[in-house]
């Protein structure tokens, strides 16, 4: 949240560090807190309403624009829609683009809308929803025509024959179209066993997801996001957020997103519960504000960040053990000329008999894997000048096993 000394370049802090090693990447400020309770404020002498915890200011700005200098990360900020104020929303816009520049990515308005009345007891029409987003924007316009609005920033999919068929001057002004994925929910003490997690209904969810948001997207000529994105929502009762099972899933949810044609990915983060499906958390903010505690999902995210910018090529995976949809194969050719394989087993069985096969000569110059147990997760890697030749017509290696519940990343360079 906008305020905390974690996100301080000019204090103590592991935060710059952790961004680094994920890359350039995009960090984002929103989220049920930034409507229900946070209001914003350029007014010295402002008095706080009763329904607000937390006043955002100028200077609370300060420190996030440093980060994003230091790191090269880009800022999406969220601004209140349950407590409606188009004019307080331009002022926090004015002062963030003032604070930000070129930083300052997308403006959100609003979060999760379309359940309003489930999480509040607010119910909130599509029209009204329009009519407020409408007056947002022009205001937002007035004062930054730069501006880069992104929306709905959905949870649920009720909105989305609405948003591909509206027309209005909010809507039209759209660049990101943000959704949130999360496979399950416990927000009312469900415990979810890492097997759900983990099971091909799991991964089949998302591929729905994905499936409807794109159409929409496609339609409006919109960049489709998951902007929110987690294991399961609420993320408190169930010990599965926290452990390696999350980082089995997060490889899976990320590149199938990438595959699926999800422009960026916003990982849900809480840094002050370690209890949650946070990738970092802060486990003593009293005496040691600044420094973080990698999650498990965290080392997901390192292992996908070091993918970026491939492109996906045709894969198909066979196994000499049965196949139950817990097993994925992604393949990509990367910036860098290489190739890579990536082959995520969720699954409680070995992959036994695994090849890879090409279409021109490879060899393997790189292996990495990720593995854990409970809440310890590890990257491995291993490096050489030729592990193995790769022609059209031979595999790997004979008898080559995936272990269950690893990731392995071949990585591939031509013969």
């Amino acid at each position: 949240m906008l305020g905390d000394p974690l996100l301080d370049p000019a204090t103590p802090s592991d935060l710059p560090g952790f961004l680094n090693v994920l890359g350039q990447g995009n960090i984002r400020f929103a989220g049920e807190s930034s409507d229900r309770s946070t209001v914003w404020s350029s007014n010295p002498t402002f008095t706080k309403p009763s329904w607000a915890t937390k006043v955002l200011t100028p200077a609370m700005l300060v420190p996030v624009a440093s980060l994003a200098t230091a790191t090269g990360w880009s800022v999406d900020l969220g601004v209140n829609l349950l407590h409606p104020s188009a004019p307080r929303a331009a002022d926090e816009i004015q002062h963030a683009a003032s604070a930000f520049g070129t930083s300052l990515h997308t403006v959100e308005i609003g979060n999760e809308p379309e359940i309003y009345d489930l999480i509040y007891g607010y119910p909130l029409s599509f029209p009204s929803y329009v009519n407020e987003l409408d007056s947002y924007v022009s205001a937002i316009d007035a004062v930054d025509p730069a501006a880069r609005i992104g929306g709905a920033d959905n949870y649920l999919d009720g909105w989305l024959a609405d948003l591909r068929a509206a027309s209005s001057s909010g809507i039209n002004q759209f660049k990101d179209f943000n959704f949130h994925f999360y496979p399950y929910a416990d927000c009312n003490g469900l415990n979810i066993p890492s097997g759900t997690l983990l099971s091909a209904s799991s991964f089949a969810a998302e591929a729905r997801i994905i499936s409807e948001t794109r159409a929409v997207a496609a339609a409006r000529g919109w960049v489709l996001r998951f902007d929110e994105l987690n294991s399961i929502s609420c993320g408190n009762s169930s010990p599965v957020v926290h452990t390696y099972a999350s980082a089995l899933w997060a490889v899976h949810a990320l590149l199938q997103a990438a595959r699926g044609g999800v422009a960026m990915v916003n990982v849900e983060v809480n840094p002050h519960d370690c209890t949650t499906y946070t990738p970092i958390c802060v486990p003593d903010p009293i005496n040691h504000p600044g420094t973080i505690q990698r999650m498990p999902i965290s080392y997901a995210m390192q292992l996908v960040s070091a993918l970026r910018g491939g492109v996906f090529l045709h894969s198909s995976i066979t196994s000499g053990t049965q196949l139950t949809g817990r097993q994925s194969a992604y393949a990509l050719h990367l910036l860098d000329g290489r190739s890579a394989v990536v082959v995520d087993n969720s699954s409680s069985a070995a992959m036994t008999n695994f090849s890879i096969a090409t279409a021109l000569p490879q060899k393997v110059v790189e292996i990495r894997t990720m593995e854990g147990d409970g809440t310890a997760v590890q990257l491995q890697g291993t490096t050489t000048s030729l592990i193995d030749d790769l022609t059209p017509t031979s595999s790997l290696t004979s008898g080559l096993t995936i272990p269950a519940y690893t990731t392995t990343v071949f990585y591939l360079s031509p013969a």
